[in-house]
């Protein structure tokens, strides 16, 4: 019914300098969506711009001043200044029955022992520009229940990975808007460090769309 729906990668880069140093490494990578026959895939494109330039802003400007700050400490006192970064990435884990899931990471490093970064999800009707909750695949609220005994289950299997609280933890951190799409199942996740160790990264959790049944009134596939 639709044509298919090409993403193709749009990129901005800096290397800001002071004093003949340079402070900074921005490297941002973000989708360009082209919908054949609709103009849909313009205006989530412009969503992506958007993001990414002010992704750009914050660091050419913040995390810069911040770095120049740094390197002149490093100076004052005689000890090695680390470059810092700024990068943001995306990946289409979703493309078909005009459906589009798309999630993006950005990252930052000032300097640390690691750096940091954050997730973020977004699915769409591609041919609409509209842009899917969650809530919007269901019948009903009930879609929760299965969710988080899917995601305690699987905790559940290697529970030292996680806080020894996790239970209250992923109540607490759980945000219906992060999710995506993906072949076998919705995949959500949770913020860096909210539900375990930071050498875990960012926890995922598939769940299966067959566990949802009747209550499932988008079936990606």
């Amino acid at each position: 019914m639709y044509d298919a729906v090409t993403v193709t990668k749009r990129q901005i880069k800096g290397t800001p300098q002071y004093s003949g140093k340079q402070m900074l490494t921005i490297d941002i990578a973000y989708p360009r969506i082209i919908t054949k026959g609709s103009p849909a895939g313009q205006l989530m494109s412009v969503c992506y711009d958007h993001i990414a330039r002010r992704f750009y802003v914050y660091a050419s400007r913040q995390l810069f001043a911040q770095a120049v700050q740094n390197w002149k400490e490093a100076q004052k006192k005689g000890y090695p200044f680390h470059e810092y970064q700024a990068g943001m990435t995306y990946e289409v884990p979703f493309n078909q029955k005009n459906l589009l899931s798309i999630y993006y990471d950005q990252s930052t490093y000032t300097g640390g022992a690691h750096g940091n970064w954050a997730r973020h999800a977004n699915t769409w009707r591609p041919f609409s520009a509209q842009r899917l909750s969650l809530s919007n695949f269901f019948n009903s609220s009930a879609y929760r229940n299965i969710v988080f005994r899917a995601i305690f289950a699987q905790i559940q299997q290697n529970p030292e990975n996680y806080f020894e609280d996790y239970q209250q933890k992923v109540f607490e951190h759980f945000d219906e808007r992060n999710f995506y799409l993906k072949e076998k199942g919705f995949i959500f996740f949770f913020p860096l460090y909210s539900i375990a160790p930071y050498v875990s990264g960012v926890p995922e959790f598939l769940v299966p769309y067959e566990l949802f049944g009747d209550l499932l009134k988008i079936c990606p596939v």
